[in-house]
């Protein structure tokens, strides 16, 4: 433990810790930027402990003085830049709950780029920039993954609308304006799937239109009726719902696409810089 950094040694000392240590550690956890700074008789009063009890908690730590104590957060301080502590949590529980969210967010994303998609990212690249047209279908939550998803593309320059499900007539309209091996459907869905964005997959698989779907759940009907299927995680510790890794896969796809676009031709870039330039003035 001497070895370690303070902070370090104040989570692996915590569960053995009593309750009055316990405490000490919530506020230190919480407020190492401003406990730097705190003289022993400031930070006592702070945390509202006598002297003596800081002191002993201070050598329990491995450091014989509290100058020695206050030296040590002031290095990690500046070492880590300490950009959570702005969070300002009340106790290192709750910072712990914030950790365990951060490091399942990073789970998921893991999959993404561990598990065996490479071929069917690379599919739907293609089947993207093929498209004259792309449809965006989503119910719910996924409804901001879904309009991230359209912005994106349309960013990059592909005509792309997001459809309302809510609609039949709007749906139908636009579904039918051009031919189905021109259009793309992507579906994105987080359990529970929408019943709206169900029937949107099953119309465009029976009229013939290309569909790739984003989904946390490889079984799920949207995803053995399309073409393409991904799979985007988004459990949190098994009660939320997150959005970050079909966010992550539409990332991966639009600039990927844009990157294969402009390989292709440089034409369409040439008339977007020349826009972009007219329009800005």
């Amino acid at each position: 433990m001497a070895g370690s950094d303070i902070i370090t040694r104040i989570k692996d000392c915590y569960p053995t810790q009593s309750k009055k240590r316990k405490q000490i550690s919530d506020y230190i956890l919480a407020n190492v930027s401003a406990c730097c700074f705190y003289s022993l008789k400031k930070l006592a009063t702070t945390i509202n402990i006598s002297e003596v009890t800081l002191l002993s908690y201070c050598r329990s730590l491995g450091f014989s003085s509290f100058t020695d104590f206050r030296e040590a957060l002031r290095k990690y301080t500046v070492f880590w830049n300490q950009p959570n502590e702005r969070w300002q949590f009340e106790s290192y529980e709750e910072k712990k709950a914030a950790d365990r969210i951060v490091e399942a967010e990073k789970a998921s994303l893991s999959y993404i780029t561990e598990s065996d998609q490479k071929e069917a990212i690379a599919k739907a690249v293609e089947m993207i920039l093929s498209s004259e047209r792309i449809f965006v279908a989503a119910h719910g939550v996924s409804h901001v993954s879904a309009d991230y998803c359209t912005r994106r593309l349309i960013s990059i320059g592909m005509n792309t609308i997001m459809l309302d499900l809510s609609d039949p007539h709007m749906l139908s309209s636009q579904l039918s304006q051009i031919s189905a091996d021109k259009s793309l459907l992507i579906a994105i869905a987080i359990t529970p799937h929408g019943e709206s964005t169900v029937k949107t997959v099953s119309l465009c698989k029976e009229e013939g239109i290309p569909v790739i779907a984003i989904t946390d759940n490889p079984e799920s009907s949207i995803a053995s009726e399309a073409t393409c299927s991904l799979t985007a995680p988004a459990s949190i510790l098994g009660v939320t719902n997150s959005i970050l890794p079909s966010i992550s896969i539409i990332e991966i796809l639009s600039i990927l696409a844009s990157i294969k676009a402009k390989n292709k031709s440089s034409e369409s870039g040439k008339r977007y810089r020349k826009m972009l330039e007219l329009i800005s003035h």
